[in-house]
């Protein structure tokens, strides 16, 4: 039934895509050249140091994978919320905000990306598999995700880096979140640690919470 719900609301979207633009998944002409010779090995590669803390938003590291998705999870480097991408570059303000938002939300990644790896790795042990297979299709969620958004970002090559947006991982954010509870709860069985990650984090989403009300009468407050 969800399968069929699914093309019933979006098949005729795609439908239009391909006869306008020869295209179901992205309009712009399709690159000829093999997928593996269609990014360059400093878009796997290049973590956008130092840019990524001190100027986090466009055009620094401009189709650079890790750091640009970085950017969409905890910045604003295409300049839709906390700054106007007419602009040459941010405010001053603006600018010192989105540094710290990104020093900030290190931790919580490194966080989920390890207790996804955790829940993974403990899902394919064989006492697991027998008891609760189902855990192992929640651990491949973020796999599946990544690998979707790989193929579609090296598929198609942009010259701005738009096409590298977080966004289109959000379906996996379910199996990040419980990574990164799972992570936390480990770590915060330690009390002087557990305050340490209290506090951290509580300042990661004091922080972000103007980016967690844009657009509602919160937003002009903050």
């Amino acid at each position: 039934i969800a399968v069929l719900a699914t093309a019933l609301v979006a098949g005729p979207w795609y439908v239009r895509q391909a006869v306008r633009y020869a295209n179901p998944v992205f309009d712009r002409p399709t690159v000829v050249e093999p997928i593996w010779e269609r990014r360059p090995a400093s878009f796997y590669l290049d973590p956008g140091l130092p840019e990524l803390f001190t100027h986090p938003y466009r055009p620094a590291y401009a189709n650079r994978a890790l750091p640009e998705t970085f950017s969409e999870l905890w910045g604003d480097w295409s300049g839709v919320f906390a700054w106007e991408a007419s602009e040459q570059d941010p405010p001053a303000g603006t600018e010192r905000q989105l540094a710290a938002q990104h020093a900030l939300g290190l931790l919580p990644t490194l966080l989920a990306v390890a207790g996804w790896l955790g829940l993974l790795l403990a899902s394919m042990r064989r006492r697991t598999l027998t008891a609760d297979p189902g855990r192992l299709l929640v651990a491949l969620l973020p796999l599946a995700g990544l690998a979707g958004y790989l193929y579609f970002t090296v598929s198609y090559p942009t010259a701005d880096g738009d096409v590298l947006k977080a966004t289109y991982m959000l379906t996996t954010a379910p199996a990040w979140a419980l990574g990164f509870g799972l992570a936390l709860e480990r770590l915060a069985r330690r009390r002087r640690l557990a305050v340490v990650l209290a506090v951290v984090l509580a300042l990661s989403a004091l922080v972000d919470l103007r980016f967690l009300v844009y657009g509602s009468p919160l937003g002009g407050l903050l």
